[in-house]
């Protein structure tokens, strides 16, 4: 909210088009919309200016997007107009102790694989500005021979987005205990069986 009034900013879902013509869209209009999130092979959510979201969303819409939905948030996440808020969470990260990690994490601003604590810090930084590579780090993973992905929290929207990047991935949605319940006995029984 510091970094960005509210108001002043806006995010969008443009479903129905592929990444390359929503990033074409964004650059043709000045640069103050960029992608925020790829988050499937047809929706790519964008960031920025209000009304130059809105002009991008239109344009998207005309050059054959099936809708374009705007969405309830505070603040235009995922893109440069936070530099503040990075700025700020920098310096504030560069003052915490991280532990080394124990296994590897693919961060959603490079879709690379971070192995190391400093690994960690400069993602969780650079994730403030960039856009959530989710789509990629889907892929990444599944090249890496992860078939079973679980969504902790509210919601189904992140399992649905990995079944429409993956064939054939297994997803379970663990919001409560009895999410959690159902996920570890499907996962027991698989091992089983």
């Amino acid at each position: 909210a510091e970094a960005v009034p509210p108001g002043k900013g806006a995010m969008a879902a443009i479903l129905g088009l592929k990444r390359e013509a929503v990033d074409q869209i964004c650059e043709r209009d000045g640069g103050e919309v960029v992608a925020a999130n790829y988050n499937c092979p047809t929706q790519v959510v964008i960031s920025g200016i209000r009304e130059a979201v809105e002009r991008v969303a239109d344009a998207c819409k005309e050059f054959g997007a099936r809708k374009a939905v705007f969405l309830p948030v505070s603040a235009p996440f995922h893109c440069p107009l936070l530099q503040d808020a990075e700025d700020r969470l920098s310096r504030d990260l560069d003052e915490a102790t991280f532990s080394e990690l124990q296994f590897p994490v693919i961060d959603n601003a490079s879709a690379s694989v971070n192995l190391t604590a400093d690994d960690a810090k400069t993602a969780l930084k650079r994730q403030v500005t960039s856009p959530v590579r989710w789509e990629d780090s889907v892929i990444k993973a599944a090249k890496a021979g992860v078939d079973t992905f679980i969504e902790v929290g509210p919601g189904k929207v992140l399992s649905g987005l990995v079944s429409r990047i993956v064939d054939g991935a297994r997803t379970f949605q663990v919001g409560d205990l009895d999410g959690l319940e159902r996920a570890l006995e499907s996962l027991t029984v698989g091992k089983m069986g």
